[in-house]
């Protein structure tokens, strides 16, 4: 019974389990996955997620970028949810479920795992003392742990919100800076040298050095000085200043920027102003040509954080957001013609830094890459051509850069180790590398200094090293290197007098750095007083230095020199010597008096600019100096002592031009030689001539007299000329028949004559006022000298003239910027004024803008311009080193 109760049992059980292995083994069909939502999460995970697909039954695994999914629940066979795992990138990734030992096809890029990014930091840039509010931009700034800034954590940080950070960033070396953002959620994001840092000494100089004028910032106060012609000093007026003149307006500045001919002022706010020349609209004030002496906004008001002033015709300024603007000519906004007011420069690239050069623009990207805009002529762009860019085209190289500064035609700039790099023009070899060939890219600067700062002049180059000390290379005239000599360097030479700056600015031929104690130190040129030392001027006369007792003096018209001749004929000249019209064998200028070479013993001698001629008591003609056009009368093309005349002709009077020499004969014949291009010879032809050639038209004179392009003569009571004068004579011309004159004296662009009662009349050229009729009217034919004054004797200089009257007394009328007038003020005058201190001249000879005096015991005594030492006293206008300025004095500030 117990048998027949199982049998069926066991029949019962096989079916039952055949159809249970048949429920797990039995489907065949993979899952398959059709979509997840959401599609994008935060890198750390935890996004709750739905998986929606196919034969999602039995699922054993759930994997996301490989990473299995958090809290898996099986809603369906078509659903599954659970949350995302933590990923170690981002990016889009594969979905992969698995059912025992099938698995599904992934669902390819179906999740994306989202970082964090950082794409700018705005400003771009930052002193190395740090404490620059930035913004910093990007995405998903949510659970944000750190920022840092080259390491070091941002300060003050506020997350504004998902894309955007605020800051100061922190104290740090020069050089590209990373910046990195860490969120708990999103994981870190990089901007790859993103701040550059620089050295406060280059963002933020407080002195800069321009074409001919300097200026500096004090507690907001700007002051220049300098040259003033066309109003870049800003001080409501268009005079020089040889010290400090305070900047007029009252608008308290942030920075101040020299420039060519023209100065720019930014305000804390970011507010532009710029003052002086506007012929390429540099001002940036919407109105072409029409300068201003006083700071006119730029317009557009766009808020800069950095300006950039160059030598030449253009500015440029900088935007928070590294937006490069530029204005004036060749502004690089992707055409030639010029901006009046700020323009974007083509590229869309972000700058930290500007540098505008003489006729081109460079600029720092926030990694430290160099870029390059503008005329190109000597590779100044450093690409590796000399092909022009109207757009920013990057420097060739590589080079990560910490400071850039640009000069006529090259430039230079420094890493954040401190290693100079050159590139463009190095004639005078302002690239530093021990020779003098130019380079079309980078080339490293010879003596392995190590720099902070750099600038450059026009064709030389200065650098503010490590140490606090100066370095200077390159062209050293006028001791622009500050060697204390004027001797040049194609390798860095030190700056004398041991000083220590902490901050540098170049000019075009002077450079100017602030020592530790804030004294400004200048030196180089100082012809526009740009020095700042308060130089004096001599605008009375004063006794030439260690000059024996002289017979006569002579000044060029056109020169920068003096000469005498004692009573035994020897002859001494002092000054400028380029060319060498001293006549001592060397090209070195002199400050006193020095023999002329040859031990010829003269009765009469004349002087222009590049050569000196001489007659000896027997009417041979000696001459020296440059004879490019043949003015020397011989084939050679430069003499440094007197060599004769060919021709063996006998003089009895010798004049010299510019570049042209005439003689009279004892028989009143006159001959000339040297350059003809505008009839200077006055035989009609047109050629030059290396030996005397006689004057057309037969004219027998008893006085000749030569002005820069022209030449004069009396015959009997008439005057003739020839040559260039208020128009082109190649032939002699008579002036006027209705005057008898019995004297004639030329100069410069004019020229004048004595009648018999001493009336003077001039003619020619009247820019300053030198003919002396009361007016500025350039006249073809003699006008009267006003002021009823009778003289004895005329001598005519550049732009000024000067005579003794009968009575002894001296006036001169004219140019009187460098005090040639002596009348103890630099106040120009179109009739004749009295000299200040009048010794009783007995003779006089007037320069360029200078003038000499003899009195009867032979004392010779010179005022007006000295800068090359022509007015004889031991010293010259320019410094060959350093020179402290003087302070901005409260009596000459402008309100």
């Amino acid at each position: 019974m117990g048998h027949k109760m199982l049998r069926p049992a066991l029949i019962l059980l096989v079916p039952l389990l055949v159809v249970r292995c048949s429920d797990s083994t039995g489907s065949t069909a993979a899952p398959t996955v059709d979509s997840i939502s959401p599609s994008n999460g935060p890198l750390a995970g935890g996004t709750l997620v739905t998986i929606t697909g196919k034969n999602l039954s039995g699922v054993s695994s759930v994997k996301i970028g490989g990473n299995e999914l958090v809290n898996r629940q099986m809603v369906s066979a078509t659903q599954i949810t659970g949350t995302t795992p933590a990923a170690l990138s981002a990016g889009a990734k594969d979905v992969v479920v698995t059912a025992g030992t099938l698995s599904s096809s992934p669902c390819a890029a179906c999740f994306t795992y989202e970082g964090l990014s950082v794409a700018s930091v705005t400003p771009a840039v930052s002193s190395l003392v740090g404490g620059v509010a930035v913004t910093i931009s990007g995405t998903n700034f949510t659970n944000v742990t750190n920022v840092t800034v080259g390491g070091a954590a941002l300060g003050n940080r506020t997350v504004v919100s998902s894309t955007q950070i605020t800051g100061t960033v922190p104290a740090l070396a020069v050089g590209s800076k990373d910046v990195i953002v860490t969120s708990a959620a999103f994981g870190n994001g990089t901007c790859s040298g993103c701040v550059l840092y620089m050295d406060p000494a280059v963002l933020s100089p407080p002195i800069s050095a321009g074409g001919f004028h300097a200026c500096q910032l004090s507690s907001g106060v700007a002051s220049c000085w300098g040259h003033n012609a066309l109003g870049q000093l800003g001080d409501g007026t268009n005079v020089d200043a040889p010290a400090a003149v305070a900047v007029a307006g009252g608008v308290v500045f942030a920075s101040v920027h020299a420039g060519g001919d023209f100065s720019c002022g930014l305000t804390a706010a970011g507010a532009a102003y710029c003052w002086g020349i506007n012929f390429s609209s540099e001002l940036g004030t919407g109105t072409p040509s029409a300068g201003t002496n006083t700071p006119a906004p730029v317009s557009g008001g766009i808020t800069f954080t950095q300006l950039a002033v160059g030598g030449g015709q253009h500015t440029c300024g900088l935007t928070s957001d590294g937006a490069a603007f530029c204005w004036g000519a060749q502004p690089g906004t992707g055409t030639a013609t010029n901006a009046s007011v700020p323009t974007a420069v083509g590229g869309g690239m972000r700058f930290s830094f500007l540098a505008a050069g003489g006729g081109f623009t460079c600029g720092l990207t926030p990694a430290g890459a160099a870029y390059c805009w503008g005329v190109n002529s000597s590779g100044e762009l450093g690409n590796g051509t000399t092909t022009n860019s109207l757009t920013p085209l990057p420097v060739a190289g590589g080079l990560s850069f910490v400071d850039i500064a640009l000069g006529g035609g090259h430039a230079c700039a420094a890493t954040a180790a401190g290693a100079a790099y050159c590139w463009g023009s190095n004639s005078s070899g302002e690239l530093g590398t021990g020779s003098n060939s130019g380079s079309l890219v980078p080339v490293a600067v010879a003596g392995g200094l190590a720099f902070r700062a750099i600038g450059q002049g026009a064709v030389h180059s200065c650098g503010l090293a490590m140490s606090g000390a100066a370095y200077c290379w390159g062209n050293n005239q006028e001791g622009r290197l500050g060697t204390g000599s004027v001797t040049p360097s194609n390798v860095p030479v030190a700056v004398t007098g041991g000083l220590t700056f902490t901050a540098l600015s170049v000019g075009v031929d002077h450079a100017c750095g602030v020592s530790a104690g804030t004294t400004v130190y200048c030196w180089g040129a100082d012809r526009f007083e740009q020095l700042g030392n308060g130089r004096a001027q001599t605008w009375t006369p004063e006794p030439v230095t260690g000059l024996d007792s002289a017979g006569f003096t002579r000044a060029g018209p056109y020169g920068n020199y003096s000469c005498a001749v004692n009573g035994s004929g020897a002859a001494s000249c002092w000054g400028e010597n380029n060319g060498g019209p001293l006549g001592n064998g060397s090209g070195s200028n002199t400050a006193v008096p020095v023999p002329v070479s040859g031990g010829l013993a003269f009765t009469t001698l004349a002087t222009a600019r590049g050569h000196n001629c001489g007659l000896t008591a027997t009417g041979a003609a000696y001459c020296w100096g440059l004879g490019i056009y043949g003015e020397l009368g011989t084939s050679a093309v430069f003499s440094g002592a007197p060599a004769p005349v060919t021709g063996n002709l006998t003089f009895k009077d010798i004049t010299v031009g510019v570049n042209h020499t005439c003689g009279l004969t004892t028989a009143g014949v006159a001959y000339c030689w040297g350059d003809n291009g505008l009839g200077q010879l006055g035989n009609g032809t047109g050629a030059n001539s290396d030996h005397p050639v006689a004057v057309s038209g037969g004219h027998v004179f008893s006085a000749i007299a030569a002005g820069i392009w022209h030449t004069c003569g009396l015959e009997g009571t008439n005057v003739f000329c020839w040559g260039n004068l208020v128009g082109t004579w190649p032939t002699p011309v008579q002036m006027n028949s209705i005057y008898s004159f019995v004297a004639i004296a030329s100069g410069g662009w004019h020229s004048c004559a004595l009648t018999s009662s001493g009336a003077a009349y001039c003619w020619g050229f009247n820019t300053k006022g030198e003919l002396g009729d009361g007016s500025t009217n350039s006249a073809t034919f003699p006008v009267a000298v006003l002021g009823g004054h009778l003289f004895a004797t005329l001598t005519v200089g550049n732009e000024h003239t000067c005579g003794i009257t009968t009575a002894g007394a001296t006036y001169c009328w004219g140019n009187n910027a460098h005090g040639q007038l002596g009348a103890g003020s630099p106040l120009t005058s179109p009739t004749p004024i009295a000299i200040q201190t009048d010794p009783g001249f007995t003779a006089l000879a007037a320069g360029e803008d200078h003038t000499c005096g003899l009195v009867a015991h032979g004392v010779v005594s010179c005022w007006g311009d000295g800068y090359y030492g022509q007015l004889g006293r031991g010293t010259f206008g320019f410094a060959a080193a350093p020179v402290a300025t003087v302070p901005l004095s409260a009596s000459r500030q402008v309100k």
